[in-house]
């Protein structure tokens, strides 16, 4: 199993933001996360026009969910310590779960999404992605969720 380099996997989710940035900035006001909200699992802040109403996102790009029809939904970021991944640890209101290939983005609050993760671990498989550091090599895992659940629990679905 070939592994993920980190600098590559961060260039794609990059790419996913810009795209979102320019879809959404018409109706949102968007700022970038500082350091120190990205170490909270936040990557941007978002603004309703209409509204002021004010959000914090997590933005996550899945360029092989298009093929496969399920979700990586991240329970354990880096295994050799146990961190938790970004389904639990992410201190963002919203999840924009973007599959670029579709132009598809399922937002889902993570108060919702939370509940739904000791049953998923039960029903879902869970797979070890390998992923290559400067820090040193380690496993992510997370579920494989089919699509139709992230829908279930998304406040919408956005075709781009």
């Amino acid at each position: 199993m070939t592994a993920y380099r980190f600098k590559d996997t961060h260039r794609s989710g990059v790419r996913g933001e810009v795209i979102l940035d320019a879809a959404f900035s018409p109706r949102f006001e968007i700022r970038r996360a500082t350091d120190e909200q990205q170490r909270q699992g936040i990557d941007r802040l978002y603004r309703d026009r209409e509204t002021g109403e004010e959000f914090t996102i997590e933005i996550k790009s899945d360029w092989t969910a298009a093929k496969t029809g399920r979700a990586f939904i991240e329970t354990v970021s880096v295994d050799r310590e146990n961190k938790p991944g970004w389904a639990y640890s992410s201190q963002a209101d919203m999840l924009l779960y973007f599959i670029p290939p579709l132009l598809l983005v399922y937002a889902v609050r993570l108060e919702k999404l939370r509940p739904h993760l000791s049953l998923w671990e039960r029903v879902y498989p869970q797979r070890s992605i390998p992923n290559s550091h400067q820090a040193g090599d380690y496993f992510t895992r997370g579920l494989l969720v089919p699509l139709a659940e992230l829908e279930n629990i998304a406040e919408s679905v956005v075709s781009l």
